[in-house]
């Protein structure tokens, strides 16, 4: 097997779907300690999200906003829970082309913002998870204030999604 140069770097976040986006902020917030980085919205895909500080880690939820988004089909099939991992890549063209010749299949409709470029690999890859790669040119979106700036200025640019906090 040939030596992969580009890869990952680490688990940069987990999202979970639930059904309830307040609750789910007020139990991080409350029981365990978190601190409300954001609140945002997107729009074409039908969902509200929030993303919590736990330490130097970073919990995201999301609630759909209409029973047709993939967040409220995730659970009404399967209950809230684990939805996405975003994982932080290096070299993410180079990773993405060796798991397409591989025979993996990518979702690469977020590759074209050269500052903040994403793809996503599926749940079979994943063992039951989607994988968001994540390759953001001025720094990794993180529990740290530039990374909170990272995350503001890339829900700020996006026209699909709105910053709400």
């Amino acid at each position: 097997m040939e030596e992969i140069m580009a890869g990952i770097v680490g688990i940069n976040h987990v999202a979970f779907c639930v059904p309830d986006l307040e609750a789910a902020i007020q139990n991080a917030l409350g029981n365990l300690g978190g601190k409300l980085m954001i609140r945002f919205e997107s729009i074409p895909g039908k969902y509200r999200g929030a993303c919590v500080q736990l330490g130097a880690s970073i919990v995201s939820y999301l609630q759909g906003s209409d029973e047709g988004s993939f967040v409220a089909q995730f659970v009404a099939k399967r209950g809230p829970g684990v939805q996405h991992l975003g994982l932080t890549v290096e070299g993410l063209d180079e990773y993405v082309a060796s798991l397409e010749a591989r025979g993996i299949r990518v979702d690469k409709s977020d590759m074209q913002n050269e500052r903040f470029k994403e793809a996503l690999v599926g749940p079979k890859t994943g063992q039951g998870v989607v994988l968001q790669l994540m390759e953001w040119r001025d720094g990794a979106m993180d529990a740290t204030p530039q990374g909170l700036e990272q995350l503001k200025e890339k829900y700020r640019s996006d026209p699909n999604l709105r910053l709400i906090q």
